[in-house]
C-alpha cells in the first residue's frame, strides 16, 4: 500500500515550511507527554518510559496481572485490564499485546493537559480498586 497523495503533500509541506510550527508542536506534545507519564507512575502497578519520538505511550501493566476487580474477577493479562479500564472508568486503551507487545497498555497523549489529568486521576483510582 502507499501514502495517499494529500498524506504526501502533507509531508512536503511539514519538510519545506517554517520549522517553527514543528518545533511549537513538538514542545507542545513533549509537555503532554510529560503529564501523562506523571499520572501513570503515580498509578500503582503501573510503570513507564517516556517514549522519544510518538505520541503514544506504553505503560507496564505487569503489577497488576494476578489482581481482582471489585467484582472479584481476577485481571490475567493485558487484555483483560484493558477491558477492566473501559468497563470501570471508562478510560479507553489498547492492549499491549494487539501490538504483540504484552503485558503493555498504549495510550495516547495528543490530547489537552486536562484531560489526560483528569484520565490519570481515574486511572489512580481504578489501580487503587484492584486488590
Amino acid at each position: 500500500s502507499c501514502a495517499s497523495s494529500v498524506s504526501q503533500a502533507a509531508a512536503v509541506a511539514a519538510l519545506t515550511g517554517p520549522p517553527d510550527l514543528l518545533a511549537e508542536r513538538a514542545t507542545i506534545l513533549t509537555c503532554q507527554r510529560d503529564v501523562l507519564v506523571e499520572q501513570i507512575r503515580e498509578c500503582a502497578g503501573l510503570s513507564c518510559a517516556p517514549p522519544a519520538g510518538t505520541f503514544y505511550l506504553l505503560a507496564s501493566c505487569a503489577g497488576l496481572l494476578g489482581r481482582r476487580d471489585p467484582q472479584g474477577v481476577e485481571i490475567t493479562d493485558d487484555t483483560g485490564f484493558a477491558h477492566y479500564l473501559l468497563q470501570s472508568c471508562g478510560v479507553a486503551v489498547m492492549p499491549g499485546s494487539a501490538c504483540g507487545i504484552a503485558p503493555y497498555i498504549r495510550m495516547n497523549f495528543a490530547l489537552p493537559a486536562v484531560t489526560l489529568r483528569n484520565a490519570g486521576g481515574r486511572l489512580r483510582a481504578a489501580c487503587a480498586a484492584l486488590t
